[in-house]
């Protein structure tokens, strides 16, 4: 029996560090050298990555988010790349764009009036290899994440806002306005 518990915690925690931390090709967080990664970017394109449609009929849905993105970056200066302008430039290996990708995961938690998120927003763009710079790759060169739990998705929502003005101000402390 001792052997059963010891997996069944195991588990629970190699499931638990999974959810918060989910798998990546890379990992950069809001530091001295990720800001300097958005130095010299003169658009941004934003992609929300899909909720979870139980969610979504509760009200969070990917297209308010994305909304709320585009409108807190415009706000505050930052020029926001179109479907078509992304499509455009993204081949143009010296054009100095990003795309702002926010990830919003909430599970209900069974039986609760409960949820637990994980809020992912970052910055991918065109790196090259210092060694051999005919490669380049798409990689993340910012990042910041916040977990928890809500009995509430407005809060859910509003933590996804904390981290897009977390990324405007990571993006103005190497940017002029």
């Amino acid at each position: 029996m001792k052997a059963l518990q010891r997996f069944g915690l195991f588990f629970g925690l190699f499931m638990l560090l999974t959810f918060i931390n989910p798998g990546s090709s890379g990992y950069a967080s809001d530091i001295e050298q990720t800001r300097a990664t958005l130095s010299g970017l003169k658009g941004i394109y934003v992609a929300v990555a899909p909720i979870d449609p139980d969610i979504e009929d509760k009200g969070l849905t990917a297209r308010k988010i994305r909304k709320n993105t585009v409108r807190l970056l415009e706000k505050a200066g930052i020029k926001v790349m179109s479907d078509r302008e992304y499509d455009k430039y993204k081949s143009i290996r010296s054009y100095p764009m990003a795309r702002l990708e926010v990830i919003v995961d909430v599970r209900d938690v069974e039986d609760k009036d409960l949820q637990v998120y994980n809020i992912i927003v970052q910055i991918r763009q065109v790196v090259w290899l210092a060694r051999k710079p005919v490669i380049n790759l798409v990689g993340v060169t910012w990042r910041n994440q916040e977990f928890g739990h809500s009995n509430s998705l407005d809060l859910v929502q509003g933590k996804v806002k904390d981290l897009v003005k977390q990324f405007i101000d990571a993006y103005f402390s190497v940017n002029k306005k």
